[in-house]
């Protein structure tokens, strides 16, 4: 072998992948430029053509090759240097190329991807000692690849040249005044809205620079990484001085924080933050952002003048009027409200969270639920970012739907907001209570609420609202027995261990209104728990007594529930009414018959005292528990005040009072004959 440098076949190799290239690529979209000056990792500059012209926008290119099974096909694994790799990244849009010579083509990649694999790694191209890493290529160079190479090359370049901050006002607000360069590949991955990918690529040298610092703390606030937006803009601050826009910034991250988790301090530090720049350094955001804070801290009237100074100083930014009009919204004055929202959607015809705030308003406040439902439905269709937590959205359109009475709608649109919040506790009890609401509306619901009822009551057993609906729940569905038994259980879990005794009684239907008025029962009775104080202060009664005095005047609640109802006019009311007082009677022949039963062993004289007893105050007992019941369900019905006084007369008290002595006799005697027939005496007249 002689002394000449050897001609490796890999040399041929790279020499082949360079001259296929220049034939793979088309003359119509690309020129192949030399790079001169050393090979410091890029072989060749492709230049873009456009309508037969040059247009010097470029992008740099490593051309590798590798030899390879013909049976392993469709992708290809190849060692990528890192310092290749970071040399090629300080350019935008840099290509790597791999020329497969089983296959004859070329597969491709983005320098930028496979930049973020190294990062998803763990790996940090400035810092690392090792050489290289194993990036998997699987897209082939093909007319389609070029077609997306070279228009996305002529959109980023267009993009960089064009990019009109003034037009762009919540950029303008993160990036200032700065140049990109150096950084044009995170620019552009911060334009195309892929924060965490710019976040991944960001090296320390690139946080030293306030530009850099700004874009990356904004790309952790916009994936609502405030934390970490948070640490990278006050470590920045550390190592070169506080700029202006870095003070917006971070006021700006703090407002966010203290707004997502309720944190004054962190608004009054945001407060401090801005008012740290000089008034007359306030540019129109500067007053927006001010407003937010102040918003925030409560302050709606000072949150509207620098909202109002905003506006006047950049009158076209949807955002600021959407804002104004929530301060509004906290003070009340929706009608201002919908104005600002109005604009702001003039401007912005699809700004979201407008959107969102004018459909909550007019479906809450203005009961337009139609409109509400299609603004929302908008809204979720342009709410599509990654990181956009748009679930209250879904918890207002089903809540809506549902409100209209398209219930099946509602919740389907709750089930494919699940899919997407799995964890969203507010999506799942809206759900719920939709259910248990609607649950006529289908057997299929009803069954689905029986079973969510059930999971609830094993959960919580004194939830006594969820008994209540399952218990009608069963006697809607023709299940008498599960609703009885059921009933019984919630009874005696409130106290009432006489439920069976008494209710074992009395006919289903005799039950319904006790089962449909059972949660208003319990609503009235924590309420008014007056009646035992009056029952053990007059009578000697123990508290099985009482608990059962107590279920029969439930009984006759539930009745009278079912009679008052809202909106009834009084003429309709009155003969219902007057036929449920002129019922009410009886319950003094009940009572008079369970308070005598404490004496049925005692001497002739206690037994006569007890009836004397009973005669003067068990019917003014009952009168008081029938005026209680009257003047509270009519109260909760809507009715005026005097309503009671209206139906319950003077002179027909005295007759009900008097008419109330017979039953009361007559329940006594019930149990007092009985007495003294097997004494073998007569009982007391």
């Amino acid at each position: 072998m002689s002394n000449l440098p050897e001609y490796h076949p890999s040399h041929q190799q790279e020499a082949d992948s360079l001259t296929r290239l220049a034939v793979v690529l088309p003359s119509s979209q690309f020129i192949l430029r030399k790079e001169d000056g050393g090979d410091f990792g890029v072989d060749r500059v492709l230049e873009v053509v456009k309508n037969g012209e040059a247009t010097n926008v470029r992008s740099h290119i490593q051309v590798k090759s590798k030899k390879r099974d013909k049976k392993k096909q469709g992708s290809i694994k190849k060692k990528v240097p890192v310092k290749t790799l970071a040399y090629l990244l300080r350019n935008a849009n840099s290509l790597f190329l791999v020329w497969s010579l089983a296959e004859n083509l070329f597969y491709w990649a983005w320098v930028r991807e496979i930049a973020l694999t190294a990062a998803r790694q763990g790996l940090d191209l400035e810092e690392t000692k090792q050489k290289s890493l194993t990036y998997h290529f699987t897209q082939v160079l093909d007319a389609t690849a070029l077609d997306t190479i070279h228009a996305k090359l002529l959109r980023d370049n267009a993009l960089l040249r064009r990019i009109d901050l003034d037009r762009s006002p919540f950029l303008r607000a993160v990036l200032g005044d700065c140049s990109p360069e150096p950084a044009t590949e995170l620019v552009l991955l911060y334009l195309e809205e892929r924060f965490e990918a710019v976040t991944g690529l960001a090296s320390a040298a690139d946080l030293e620079r306030p530009f850099m610092r700004n874009l990356v703390a904004d790309s952790y606030y916009q994936i609502r990484n405030l934390r970490e937006a948070l640490r990278v803009i006050t470590q920045g601050n550390k190592t070169s001085p506080v700029d202006d826009q870095g003070r917006r910034v971070l006021a700006m991250i703090l407002c966010e924080i203290g707004r997502d988790h309720g944190e004054r301090e962190a608004l009054q530090r945001a407060r401090e933050t801005q008012e740290s720049i000089p008034r007359d350094r306030w540019d129109w955001i500067s007053h927006y952002n001010f407003g937010n804070m102040l918003d925030l801290l409560g302050e709606h009237r000072e949150a509207l003048a620098e909202y109002d100074t905003a506006t006047r100083l950049q009158p076209d930014v949807a955002m600021v009027w959407k804002n104004m009009a929530g301060a509004y919204f906290r003070l009340g004055e929706h009608e201002m409200e919908l104005k600002c929202l109005d604009r702001a959607l003039e401007i912005d015809p699809d700004l979201v969270e407008a959107l969102v705030s004018k459909a909550t308003t007019i479906g809450s406040s203005a009961g337009d639920l139609d409109e509400a439902i299609a603004l929302l439905r908008k809204a979720i269709d342009l709410s599509t970012k990654p990181h956009y937590d748009n679930s209250d959205f879904y918890w207002w359109l089903g809540r809506f739907l549902a409100d209209a009475g398209q219930v099946i709608e509602a919740l389907r649109s709750i089930d494919e907001a699940l899919n997407r919040f799995p964890v969203s506790n507010l999506l799942r009890n809206l759900r719920a209570s939709i259910i248990v609401e609607s649950w006529r509306h289908s057997d299929r619901i009803a069954d689905e609420a029986v079973h969510l009822l059930n999971k609830v009551i094993s959960r919580d057993p004194k939830c006594f609202p969820a008994r209540a609906e399952l218990i009608e729940i069963y006697a809607d569905q023709d299940q008498p027995e599960q609703a009885k038994s059921l009933l019984v259980d919630t009874l005696q879990e409130v106290g009432f261990s006489c439920a069976e005794e008494v209710l074992g009684r009395l006919e289903f239907g005799e039950l319904l209104p006790l089962i449909r008025q059972l949660g208003s029962y319990f609503k009235y009775r924590s309420s008014s728990d007056t009646l035992a104080t009056s029952f053990f202060e007059c009578f000697e009664i123990n508290t099985a007594t009482y608990e059962k005095i107590g279920l029969h005047f439930a009984v006759r609640f539930t009745r009278l529930a079912t009679v008052i109802q809202p909106g009834r006019p009084m003429a309709e009311l009155l003969p219902e009414v007057q036929e449920w007082i002129a019922g009410f009677r009886e319950i003094n022949r009940i009572c008079s018959k369970l308070i005598t039963e404490n004496l049925a062993d005692a001497d002739l004289d206690a037994q006569s005292d007890l009836v004397a007893h009973i005669v003067m105050h068990l019917p003014e007992l009952t009168l008081r528990e029938l005026s209680r019941q009257l003047g509270w369900l009519l109260f909760q019905s809507g009715y005026m005040a005097e309503a009671r006084d209206t139906i319950l007369e003077i002179e027909q008290l005295g007759d009900w009072l008097q008419d109330s002595i017979e039953p009361s006799l007559e329940g006594a005697h019930d149990v007092l004959r009985w007495t003294e027939t097997r004494r073998g005496g007569s009982s007391p007249s």
